[in-house]
């Protein structure tokens, strides 16, 4: 068993996982960019909306 595990194959494992983790980030970025952004600020995420009152910087 520990033949199998050479220097070799151990870093053919490692470049493997980083290009499937690099195919998986970029299809989830490209995802991302495909993505129609919301219409309306009440569709935007609660931490991109304006509150009515704003910034407390802004009132200052």
């Amino acid at each position: 068993m520990s033949d199998l595990l050479t220097p070799q194959f151990f870093d053919l494992l490692i470049l493997l996982s980083l290009a499937l983790g690099m195919l998986l980030a970029g299809r989830r970025f490209r995802q991302d960019l495909r993505a129609n952004p919301p219409n309306s600020p009440d569709e935007a995420p609660a931490w991109a909306q304006d509150t009515q009152q704003g910034r407390a910087e802004d009132h200052a």
